[in-house]
């Protein structure tokens, strides 16, 4: 026999063939490879079974994309650490993000697909899928279901663990499919990136052709078997000699009606007439002609053959066998081209606009939560502008109204009258932008300016238009822009906390965004609870860690680009540039050494520290405070220097030297002035500090060493002392850029330039020293013993650890005190410090050392201004207080200039600075925060849990008071086998466990049959007509306990 007769061609007296059957085939674990048949033509090809592998963006993804590129461009523009920051945690949080559906995937079990075992082309039929899930999840997962060889397609959204999802499929050509491909797909928690996974699921389903006509030529002839004469048309004559069930197929003539009306089912004659028709069809024929033509061979009763190519024959017995050899006569047919021809990567479509769910409408809970997002970006931002309260409440009410709108007409056209209003609005807000933007005169102007207003519009008019999945992807996307942009101008110390409140609401608007939409509610037990939220842990605490860990390698930024340096000013020009201003615009009057003076401030400001005059009388003392003047955004710490000092008669320092040249803004370049210049090739760093003013100040313009470029709404006076003096007094809200070029000192450096005297005697002998004078004269009222203790602390041979001799004893034997006796009139106030009272202030330590190192032919002089402040880790900005101002003294060292030092503020060397990161500077604000605060921190850990505790029963006493005391009790049965599907297999599966149980005590328990407990919530269920009694309940809750009880015993 041809071994075609091996096919698998089920008996008609199967149950199987019957009208409607189904075979249900077990498919592979996903990932394991099935052995290949060489014959078999499903396995041919080189497609690999369980690989997991991107499928494409989401749509509306590629805008985050886009968003993360801009923050970039924002970071460069603003050198803000906050940005820095937000990229970092926003590229780790988007990567998880995409890669959680990679590992959605890697949970799926097996995959069972149910199909019917024969089937006509082009009909359509159910095709039933459940799956198995390791590691259940709300990430929703899609099967697309393939044939092989053919181009027949369905996508279903899969349900919950052990759900049974119906599709309906079509095939479109004819033969035996053995094989579907089903690729299993999943975007993950955030929905941005789509990843597939083909499972191959072994079937055996025959797709008949449709009967088509004419029929083929038959090889006619009567048949030799005995029985009734039929007539020449193939109707029964005579009798018969049984009966047989009717098959599917046969003519109406085959029917016995008297048994049929007798027994009330279809009956057929057992027996055929001797002289009954005979047709054999080649099997090697037209498949859809060869169909057609058993069927009318069958319905005109004849024997009816298939002629296989060996020349044998086989019967057809019914319709069945009909189509399942015209199924076979298409396998024969040659092959032809399908649509599972595999296609390049770079040519494959990576659009999946054509998914279904991305163009469903969302629901109303990730809209709120993308408002949400969207209010607090945009209060960001208004906060940063100095936005007045009204501003903040309409926007936000403009960004809640749009969330309504998209709500409440998401499946509906908007009503033209709202178009209208909404058009007019858009309309008349950019008129008003494009009147504002006609007088921006820069970059800056429009960074501050129009761009906020071009933002906030965007966000309120694409708010109302965001409907679908894409849509608030790209309004999300837009959100982070904003908030990107908001983090690179506030310079506050409450950046981190509007980061962190806008990256709650995104993430929970895209974790309800890309949520399961099937409608049949998930039964979860306790079990999976805890495994998802350890999962969610998990995916947090490993987030972090990358998150800090690359933040760890970002170094701190340089400072903003050259394009966007800012320069702000909103005070009126001074009539006299190189003049000292006071904050109001006044000239300060000199220090007098008034000893009773209640503070330390010559201006009667919060700025007016007497370091910012013209003198400075070391007797002045009181507390200057702590508000806030500036912050200063830099990378590293350095002297904010605002004057210098030369001239000092034992108690008062004078400014010596004439104005210098004015330089027009905003770009000014800085002369280098002298002991400014380095030796060549020493090496220098450009070092970018921008200031924003918080209180009122004086005219003077603050900057660390050696500026070089300065970018200022103004003019400034540079004078020959290498201090700075702008046009106008620097009010509250001014902001100006300082360059500056240090050179990067380090203690060897210093070292090795030796003894200072010694190079500077050369200098006075070969030229004239009327530039040094200046700085190395001594008050005449100092004293020997002054000298003499100079001298003895000298090291020889360096000045460096000469000052450090100096700054060692200051420190040992002197004490800073803020309230230190003022000098008695007369006295030489570094006297009085070094021997006297022993206590003072920066502005008398400054000055003995000056006194002391001037003593020994080192240049020297005093400067004023701020020390660097604390630094806000989050914004990357020092924050710089009144109490900050300080003196300190700078000496001149001829291969790298003027180098300041300190003995009390700790102001490392440009050199000597630990180059700090993003992530370092995070690490260390949380570690301080929660050393600092952690009764705070305890007390809100605490709120919280309350919080969640409350809400989480009230949702469970909602869901008491929804399912009622049988709803529970049938909820507590269910969970004794989660992976069960009706109450019977929960009862056969809690027997089988309670069993087994039972069988390894001695002493087992009272038996409780978990099937009548199966049984009594099934008919308080489906039984309209039982009405359970109160015993009912108590007995059904006491046996649902007591299996319960044993069930953990058996653990």
């Amino acid at each position: 026999m041809s071994s075609l007769l091996e096919q698998p061609l089920p008996s008609s007296d199967s149950s199987t063939d019957a009208p409607g059957a189904t075979e249900r085939h077990d498919p592979p674990r996903a990932g394991e490879q099935r052995p290949r048949d060489a014959d078999d033509p499903a396995d041919h090809g080189d497609l690999r079974v369980g690989r997991r592998r991107p499928g494409g963006l989401a749509p509306g993804a590629g805008a985050f994309i886009g968003a993360w590129l801009v923050g970039v461009a924002i970071a460069r523009l603003t050198g803000a650490a906050a940005v820095v920051l937000l990229l970092v945690v926003t590229a780790v949080a988007l990567a998880a993000s995409m890669l959680s559906g990679w590992v959605r995937l890697r949970s799926i079990g097996t995959i069972d697909v149910t199909t019917p075992t024969l089937v006509t082309t082009d009909d359509v039929f159910d095709l039933r899928i459940r799956h198995d899930d390791d590691a259940p999840s709300r990430s929703p997962l899609y099967a697309t279901v393939r044939a092989a060889a053919s181009d027949a397609v369905t996508r279903v959204e899969l349900g919950h663990r052990g759900d049974t999802m119906t599709a309906e499929f079509t095939m479109h050509r004819a033969g035996t499919v053995t094989r579907l491909d089903a690729t299993i797909e999943t975007n993950g928690t955030a929905g941005l990136l789509w990843w597939k996974r083909t499972v191959r699921v072994p079937i055996r389903l025959h797709v008949a052709p449709a009967s088509s006509a004419p029929t083929l030529d038959v090889d006619e002839r009567a048949s030799t078997d005995d029985g009734s004469s039929t007539d020449g048309r193939g109707r029964p004559i005579g009798d018969i000699d049984g009966i047989r069930p009717w098959r599917q197929g046969e003519s109406d003539q085959a029917i016995h009606w008297p048994s049929t009306i007798r027994s009330g089912s279809i009956v057929a004659r057992a027996r055929r007439s001797a002289v009954e028709t005979r047709w054999t069809i080649p099997l090697d024929s037209d498949p859809a002609r060869l169909r057609w033509t058993l069927e009318q061979g069958l319905r005109h009763g004849h024997e009816v053959y298939v002629e296989l190519p060996d020349g044998d024959t086989v019967e057809v017995r019914d319709g069945d066998d009909a189509a399942r050899w015209s199924t076979l006569a298409a396998d024969r047919r040659p092959a032809t081209a399908t649509a599972c021809e595999r296609v390049s990567i770079w040519k494959r479509n990576w659009s999946l606009s054509g998914y279904r769910s991305e163009d469903e409408l969302v629901d109303p809970v990730p809209r709120w939560w993308t408002a949400a997002a969207a209010a607090i970006a945009l209060n960001m931002l208004l906060g940063a502008l100095d936005a007045t309260m009204i501003t903040r409440v309409a926007a936000t009410l403009g960004i809640a109204v749009g969330a309504a709108l998209a709500v409440r007409l998401r499946a509906q056209t908007p009503p033209a009258w709202l178009r209208v209003t909404i058009m007019a609005i858009a309309i008349g807000a950019l008129a008003r932008i494009a009147v504002q933007a006609s007088g921006i005169g820069g970059l800056i102007e429009a960074l501050r300016g129009p761009m906020p207003d071009l933002l906030m519009l965007l966000l309120v008019l694409h708010g109302a238009e965001s409907l679908s999945r894409r849509s608030v992807r790209v309004h999300l996307a837009i959100t982070g822009v904003v908030v990107a942009y908001a983090a690179g101008l506030r310079i506050d110390d409450r950046v981190g906390w509007w980061m962190l409140a806008w990256g709650i609401a995104a993430l929970v608007s895209l974790a309800t965004l890309s949520a399961r939409t099937s409608p049949t509610r998930e039964r979860v037990d306790a079990r999976t609870s805890r495994r998802r939220a350890g999962r969610g842990i998990a995916w947090f605490a490993l987030s972090t860690m990358v998150a800090f860990g690359l933040a760890s390698l970002v170094p701190i930024p340089d400072g903003p680009a050259s394009l966007g340096l800012p320069a702000v000013s909103n005070s009126e020009a001074l009539p006299d540039a190189g003049a000292l201003a006071g904050p109001e615009g006044n000239t300060p009057p000199p220090s007098n050494g008034v000893t009773d003076a209640p503070n330390r401030g010559a201006l009667g400001e919060v700025a007016g520290y007497p370091g910012f005059s013209e003198t400075l009388d070391t007797s002045v003392r009181g507390d200057l405070g702590d508000e806030i003047v500036m912050r200063v955004r830099a990378p590293e710490p350095a002297f904010w220097r605002g004057q210098t000092f030369t001239e000092f008669d034992g108690r008062t320092w004078r400014i010596t030297g004439a104005d210098g040249p004015t330089v027009e803004g905003p770009q000014i370049s800085v002369e280098p002035t002298l002991g400014d210049l380095a030796r060549r090739g020493t090496p220098t760093e450009e070092f970018v500090q921008t200031f924003h003013v918080e209180s009122d100040l004086p005219n003077v313009v603050f900057a660390a060493s050696r500026p070089e470029t300065i970018v200022f709404d103004g003019n400034i006076n540079t004078r020959p002392d290498g201090a700075l003096r702008a046009d106008r007094t620097l009010t509250a809200g001014t902001i100006y850029t300082v360059v500056s070029q240090r050179v990067q000192v380090t203690p060897e450096m210093l070292r090795a330039q030796g003894d200072l005297a010694e190079r500077f005697d050369e200098l006075t002998d070969n030229r004239s020293d009327e530039l040094l004078t200046a700085f190395l004269t001594i008050p005449d009222s100092t004293t020997q013993r002054t000298i003499d203790l100079a001298e003895q602390l000298r090291v020889d041979g360096s000045t460096y650890d000469t000052i450090l001799a100096y700054e060692r004893w200051l420190s040992t034997n002197t004490e800073y005190d803020i309230n230190a006796p003022v000098p008695a009139d007369g006295a030489d106030a570094v006297d009085d410090y070094l021997f006297e009272s022993r206590r003072g202030f920066c502005e008398q330590i400054a000055s003995s050392l000056v006194v002391m190192l001037r003593s020994q032919g080192v240049p020297a002089r005093l400067a004023t201004g701020y020390i660097p402040g604390e630094r806000d880790q989050v914004s990357g900005v020092w924050k710089v207080r009144a109490s900050d101002a300080h003196a300190w003294v700078e000496v001149w060292f001829p291969e790298t200039g003027w180098q300041a030092f300190d003995p009390t503020a700790s102001v490392p060397l440009a050199g000597d600075t630990e180059a700090s990161t993003v992530g370092n500077d995070v690490a260390d604000a949380v570690i301080a925060g929660i050393t600092s605060r952690p009764v705070e921190i305890a007390l809100a850990a605490l709120l919280v849990g309350l919080a969640l505790g409350a809400v989480r029963g009230l949702a469970e006493l909602r869901r008491r008071r929804e399912r009622g005391p049988w709803g529970l009790l049938h909820d507590r049965f269910a969970a004794l086998a989660p992976e069960a599907r009706t109450a019977r297999d929960v009862a056969d599966d809690v027997s089988h466990r309670v069993d087994e149980a039972a069988s390894s005590v001695d002493d087992p328990p009272r038996a409780v049959d978990p099937h009548a407990v199966g049984e009594m919530l099934d008919r308080v269920a489906f039984d309209p007509t039982f009405t359970p009694s109160d015993d009912d309940q108590r007995v059904t809750a006491r046996s649902i306990r007591d299996l319960e009880r044993q069930l953990r015993r058996s653990r």
